[in-house]
């Protein structure tokens, strides 16, 4: 399994933003349906150990979060795009790109390709010098996207998250 979640919770001070989730997920993709509020990106922020859960068990990849060396390695090989992206406007898009590949320790000499090849099948080859504060809304979650798929050539993700508003959410998991 790549994600198993035991009787997760999630408290912010007196509220409870996740209550008592359960799931296994393998390899392939699943949704998560809920109306405003109802902790689905609370969930993913602590499947993409964002943040930690207040109690329950969080498995990844086979993997306990729970301290550096395992919290480390999955986050080499989550792809994580929350539903408010940050980043520096001065960026260009492969700026932004790379920056998130050397997060993921990924060895210098394969990232200039492996952004190349993010940026490209997020459709913004040509925009790849733009500095993100000139790009649309769509452009930006793109990039968004962009920085969550890179990898090293060859390499297939192990997961990728995604966050958005109201009431879908997506998640692909390959082993």
């Amino acid at each position: 399994m790549n994600v198993e979640i035991s009787d997760l919770t999630r408290r912010f001070g007196r509220t409870r933003a996740v209550d008592g989730v359960s799931l296994q997920a393998g390899a392939g993709v699943f949704g998560l349906l809920g109306p405003n509020g109802a902790g689905k990106t609370t969930l993913l922020r602590m499947m993409a150990t964002v943040i930690p859960p207040s109690s329950g068990r969080l498995r990844l990849l086979g993997r306990d979060p729970g301290s550096y060396g395992p919290r480390k390695e999955i986050r080499r090989r989550v792809g994580y795009l929350p539903q408010n992206l940050g980043y520096y406007p001065g960026f260009t898009v492969a700026e932004f790109v790379e920056y998130f590949a050397l997060l993921k320790d990924m060895p210098p000499r394969q990232v200039p390709r492996s952004v190349a090849a993010a940026v490209e099948q997020v459709g913004l080859g040509d925009k790849a010098r733009a500095r993100l504060r000139t790009l649309s809304g769509g452009m930006l979650r793109r990039a968004g996207i962009a920085q969550a798929i890179v990898n090293p050539p060859g390499w297939i993700p192990s997961s990728g998250w995604r966050s958005a508003p109201c009431c879908a959410t997506w998640a692909s998991c390959r082993p």
